[in-house]
């Protein structure tokens, strides 16, 4: 096992945790937007709550936490297309609601 392996593997690593905290704070936006909004103190600066708002960045939290999971036992030519393909796949999505 050689220095890079090691650092292949500190790398998919702390990617698959970010997945997992990108997954927890998706589903507790999706789950509870309310607690959601209590529970993260800078949130409050920013005016009040909007429920369907916070659910929304929860569904994008959701899909970059599976897009990280997918890419975290891949290379890290898998994890530049999956971020290529949420970019090229979210696009519809994000420009709809403008």
């Amino acid at each position: 096992m050689g220095k890079s392996d090691w650092l292949d593997r500190v790398a998919q690593f702390l990617v698959l945790l970010a997945a997992l905290v990108a997954l927890a704070n998706g589903g507790f936006m999706l789950w509870n937007p309310y607690g959601w909004y209590q529970a993260v103190p800078t949130v409050k600066f920013t005016g009040p709550p909007n429920p369907h708002f916070i659910r929304d960045i929860g569904l994008a939290y959701l899909t970059c936490a599976v897009l990280l999971g997918f890419c975290g036992d891949q290379s890290a030519d898998a994890l530049a297309r999956g971020f290529c393909g949420e970019l090229v796949a979210g696009a519809p999505r994000r420009t709809a609601c403008l």
